[in-house]
């Protein structure tokens, strides 16, 4: 069996517009912070992120509390859909991703704020950024 490229990280996190998805693809599915009853039983709970890791500051216009839960639908989603990496996401990782890709969405979009939900894509999970225009 041919080997398969490793599991995505959050580094694949892309801004997408509905104009670029494709009309034929099955719809992303957007991970709410709480699953319906019963759906997560069976699987572990999400270990807390450590607290005041170096490195882990949030990108601008984004709460710590947004991030972390981002996080908690990240690890979630990635539980979901079974990835063996669900348990080995960092948070701070995730911080990073976000962090390095929101400047250059914020200049992009030439807004002043991005919004990152979890979907699943493809049997796969992605952070979509949502450029926020706020009034200005």
């Amino acid at each position: 069996a041919a080997a398969e490229p490793a599991a995505a990280e959050p580094a694949q996190a892309a801004a997408q517009s509905p104009a670029a998805q494709s009309p034929a693809a099955e719809p992303p599915r957007q991970i709410q912070e709480t699953p319906p009853a019963g759906m997560l039983r069976a699987l572990h709970p999400t270990p807390p992120p450590r607290q005041g890791a170096p490195g882990a500051s949030t990108p601008p216009g984004v709460t710590e509390e947004q991030m972390r839960a981002l996080f908690r639908r990240y690890v979630q989603a990635k539980r979901l859909i079974g990835d063996p990496s669900a348990d080995t996401v960092r948070y701070e990782a995730l911080v990073a991703t976000v962090s390095k890709q929101t400047p250059g969405i914020m200049q992009k979009y030439d807004c002043k704020q991005v919004e990152f939900t979890v979907v699943i894509k493809d049997d796969k999970v992605v952070l979509k950024a949502i450029p926020k225009k706020t009034g200005a």
